[in-house]
């Protein structure tokens, strides 16, 4: 039994570009910065009721707070939100970008009814892949299209004359000030979080690629850019026009050919149920030049404590890890070997 004075286990987070530049995220804070050979975007981890005071770094967190937890949980039933928005440095295939959800440490002695939790999930994502009991690699994963409960995308907007100004000026002084809380060689260069680490600006373009109102509200469902791509391509493939952004922009104008079936806009369980066929996940492209937005979220999992609620189930999910009480989430190409973003969920302090 655990003294009075015994620290209990905490919920810590932690992401990065790959599994080797992890660092602590500031939950409900900041949007932590990805920036890799594949994307360039942000990471943003929201958990209902997060409790931060046992992180290790807690002390030297700023009073404000880019993001309002508080304010977007609000009435909704979520339990957290995982968001990741960004551009692609090279164009991806719509059936190659998986949600991947896997266990450092083996998890056993399984419940009866998990093959009841199994069909659940498959029943909210009919294309997620599952396996509790391989002896190599326990995981759940699927696409993006079908996984994800809310998609959009946009064109990056410029930058105004006084959004370039303010960046060049924080620039200066990030480079000037080595003693600068943001700065990239100060006292807190550990951490990738920061309103100064927020990437407005992608490749050194004078494009903004962050949107404001998914920052603080989350991803509103918009497929308008995804159904255009999928229009390029069956263009494409009648004889018709390139199949780049670039390259309908002087015809958006006229009549667009209608693909022979398409996604609803703004209804992600018709969304879902579209993209369960290969074919269709195959006629998308996520291009470059557009930003794309994926949030992930649902009332069935409390982090905090690692425990789950579905129909008929209250499951103490910590009980069946073996060492270590982790999840590891990454967004990568469908064989694994690219990685857009990854995190870690970690019960801290509680090993045994």
């Amino acid at each position: 039994m655990p003294s009075q004075t015994e620290a209990k286990p905490y919920l810590r987070f932690m992401a990065g570009s790959d599994w080797n530049s992890m660092q602590e995220v500031q939950v409900n804070r900041f949007p932590v910065a990805i920036n890799n050979e594949f994307f360039e975007g942000i990471l943003i981890i929201r958990v209902k009721n997060y409790d931060e005071k046992n992180l290790k770094d807690a002390h030297h967190y700023p009073d404000q707070s880019f993001l309002n937890a508080d304010e977007y949980f609000g009435d909704r039933s979520r339990q957290f939100s995982f968001q990741v928005e960004g551009r692609f440095k090279q164009p991806v295939n719509g059936d190659d970008l998986y949600w991947d959800i896997s266990f450092p440490t083996k998890i056993h002695g399984l419940p009866f009814f998990t093959p009841m939790v199994v069909k659940f999930l498959q029943y909210l994502d009919p294309a997620t892949e599952i396996d509790f009991y391989s002896e190599n690699r326990q995981f759940v994963r699927s696409s993006v299209l079908t996984m994800m409960n809310s998609l959009s995308a946009w064109k990056p907007k410029p930058l105004s004359n006084e959004e370039r100004r303010v960046l060049h000026e924080v620039d200066d002084e990030q480079s000037l000030d080595g003693n600068s809380s943001t700065a990239t060689g100060g006292d807190d260069a550990d951490s990738i979080n920061g309103p100064a680490t927020v990437p407005v600006e992608g490749d050194g373009t004078d494009e903004g690629i962050v949107h404001p109102e998914t920052l603080q509200n989350g991803v509103a469902e918009d497929l308008t850019l995804i159904v255009s791509s999928i229009r390029r391509l069956s263009a494409a493939s009648a004889g018709g026009s390139p199949t780049t952004p670039s390259s309908i922009t002087s015809t958006s104008s006229s009549k667009s050919t209608k693909a022979p079936a398409e996604p609803p806009r703004h209804d992600p369980v018709k969304r879902r149920k579209y993209f369960l066929q290969k074919d269709n996940r195959e006629r998308v492209t996520f291009y470059p030049e557009y930003v794309y937005a994926f949030e992930s979220f649902n009332p069935h999992m409390c982090w905090t404590d690692f425990t789950a609620k579905i129909p008929g189930f209250n499951i103490d999910v910590k009980k069946y890890f073996k060492g270590g009480k982790a999840v590891r989430i990454n967004l990568c190409s469908k064989d694994g070997s690219r990685i857009y973003c990854c995190m870690e969920g970690a019960l801290v302090g509680d090993e045994a």
